[in-house]
């Protein structure tokens, strides 16, 4: 379980940071858009803030992907255990009542 954890949490972190990048990005093209109106900083300047801030967004929705992904998988795993805690059981259920028959046919 350590290890499912740990991805969750890496997953976690990585849409954090992810935000933070998004969040920056698209403060940077909103400080840039009125002084490109006003011809104040180079076209190439604002052209190049709304790359990044696209880009920041595409990371944002991939870490959510991501993280879903990890979730989904950690609770089908989760699931899987289960199942095979019952299945063990029912064996072990079983072992136990072909032991009791056994016993009492001696």
């Amino acid at each position: 379980m350590a290890h499912e954890q740990q991805r969750l949490v890496s997953a976690q972190s990585a849409v954090r940071e992810t935000e933070a990048r998004f969040l920056r990005a698209d403060t940077d093209l909103e400080r840039l858009k009125p002084l490109a109106v006003r011809k104040a900083v180079p076209q190439r300047d604002l052209g190049m803030a709304t790359a990044d801030q696209v880009s920041a967004a595409a990371a944002v929705e991939n870490a959510q992907a991501t993280l879903k992904t990890t979730t989904v998988g950690d609770r089908l795993g989760i699931e899987q255990a289960q199942a095979n805690l019952t299945a063990a059981r029912a064996t072990l259920d079983k072992a136990k009542l072909d032991r009791d028959e056994t016993m009492l046919v001696n």
